[in-house]
């Protein structure tokens, strides 16, 4: 069957808009249940003129169980990008999340701070060091006096750290063990069909995994959807036109360096001709 390859933002937001897919999504990334998921009623898409073309984040404001039965509110900030360029894009929209506040039950009754955060990245690029396809990058209390890792949790201290998942796309394989890789197997780009990126094609008897099931059909309605095909059409000609850019940029930046090489070695000449004049 054919899907809507959801490396596109198009179809990556429209496939995280669906709550109850993110929900299951989100839940075997972070390796925690989610009880209730909402999204919050904005989303950023930066695009990029200096090479490339945009970064999408969506934000999640979630109840999660613990795994001592107890719940507690997070805020789950997902991007994607697919090329690697200036990490301060990824931290701006960070940062802005470490502002938001929201209502939480305590002892005293409902209170307003802020909330945990837990990072998504979606990558359409391959990290240098590191190989395995879906990464945490996790935090720990640890006595520096002591020398001894705390087994304890703090509120003031969860505020302002966060942990965070990196999930690069390219390095993800066909390999359907565990659900959270079944679930990633959408992303896998050795599906395309070729000349045409908008789609992936995947086997049929996929649609018999109870798991997957959903997420083939959700993403196989906006192949019918003019609007949404006309805007991936659109990213891939923004994407031809920087690229184009980038070589012109590339093109101009040798032609300088070779001026530069030239006006060196007639400098050169020159300082070896005023030598050989004052001898």
């Amino acid at each position: 069957m054919f899907i809507a390859n959801p490396i596109y933002d198009v179809f990556f937001k429209y496939l995280m808009e669906d709550t109850a897919l993110a929900s299951r999504l989100i839940s075997n990334i972070i390796g925690e249940e989610i009880v209730d998921l909402v999204v919050y009623p904005q989303e950023t898409t930066l695009r990029v003129i200096n090479y490339y073309l945009s970064v999408i984040r969506l934000d999640f404001k979630a109840t999660i169980r613990t795994d001592t039965g107890e719940f507690k509110k997070v805020l789950i900030e997902l991007q994607k990008g697919n090329v690697a360029f200036d990490i301060t894009r990824f931290r701006k929209y960070l940062g802005s999340n470490y502002t938001k506040a929201d209502h939480v039950r305590d002892g005293a009754g409902k209170v307003l701070k802020s909330l945990p955060i837990i990072a998504i990245y979606f990558l359409g690029f391959e990290l240098d060091n590191i190989f395995t396809p879906v990464v945490r990058a996790s935090h720990y209390y640890y006595d520096v006096v002591q020398g001894q890792t705390l087994q304890v949790k703090n509120d003031f201290v969860e505020q302002l750290i966060h942990d965070c998942f990196v999930i690069q796309i390219p390095r993800l394989t066909d390999s359907m063990q565990s659900t959270l890789e079944k679930m990633l197997v959408i992303f896998n780009q050795t599906y395309i069909v070729q000349g045409d990126n908008k789609r992936l094609s995947v086997p049929d008897v996929w649609l018999q995994d109870a798991e997957l099931k959903a997420f083939l059909q959700r993403l196989a309605y906006p192949l019918f959807d003019e609007a949404m095909q006309n805007q991936a059409e659109a990213e891939d000609e923004l994407v031809e036109e920087l690229d184009d850019l980038h070589r012109q940029l590339e093109q101009k930046d040798m032609a300088l360096e070779e001026q530069n090489k030239a006006i060196q070695a007639q400098a050169k000449l020159i300082a070896e001709l005023q030598k050989k004049l004052g001898n």
